[in-house]
């Protein structure tokens, strides 16, 4: 298991971004900075970088969390330090709508439309689009179009702003597309990503690749850490 100790984020605090360890930023939070976010996880150990899905969903201080927070799906981690008014996710949903070319931000209509534009560019070979949607719609926590980027994974020719994506959504369908990708590029992001998911069944394919004998050492150990 990944310790909050073991992850670097950077958090936005002035024109140079700090560094600080995850648990730092669990123990504080924003304070005064309501919209800061920490970002560019990496492993403390190794330097490598890691899916932003890695910082648990409560301690992220994104469009998805506040909401959740304001629903009360989510307890407040912070209680009072970035209180938000309104929609949280409303301005999110605004810029989405704005790229589909739609004037509806009602999270149904952007799932849809969402979905409808990442296949389209992906026939089209427009990959820079398919990345840009999959973020957004990553971002906003918009899970109509994981069954999608779990097709288009093995031919992305950048697959890792998708593995990120597909991180962040979650569930367990997501894990036999990780899966697939193992063995190739971004391998070890990929293991990262079945860790993120958390679901039962992701725990037991981290285990079953650490104990199986077809996985390079590498993989192996890195699932034996994470399961």
């Amino acid at each position: 298991m990944l310790s909050p100790d073991d992850i670097l984020v950077s958090i936005e605090v002035s024109a140079v971004p700090a560094e600080v360890p995850l648990s730092e930023w669990i123990r504080r939070g924003p304070e005064l900075r309501a919209f800061t976010s920490p970002d560019l996880p990496r492993s403390r150990l190794t330097g490598e970088d890691l899916p932003r899905a890695v910082i648990p969903i409560a301690f992220r201080n994104d469009y998805v969390s506040r909401e959740l927070i304001a629903t009360g799906q989510l307890a407040d981690p912070w209680p009072g330090a970035a209180a938000q008014a309104g929609d949280p996710m409303l301005g999110g949903r605004q810029l989405l709508a704005m790229m589909l070319g739609t004037t509806r931000t009602d999270p149904q209509t952007l799932d849809a439309e969402v979905t409808a534009a990442v296949q389209r560019c992906a026939a089209g070979q427009q990959w820079d689009y398919v990345v840009a949607f999959a973020e957004t719609a990553g971002g906003l926590g918009l899970r109509a179009v994981v069954p999608v980027l779990c097709d288009l994974l093995p031919s992305c020719p950048d697959p890792v702003p998708i593995i990120d994506t597909l991180a962040l959504l979650g569930g367990s369908e997501a894990v036999p597309a990780l899966v697939g990708r193992l063995g190739g590029e971004a391998s070890r992001r990929c293991l990262y990503a079945i860790y993120a998911i958390g679901t039962p069944e992701a725990h037991r394919t981290l285990a079953d690749i650490a104990n199986g004998q077809e996985w390079p050492d590498e993989l192996r150990q890195l699932a034996r850490q994470l399961a």
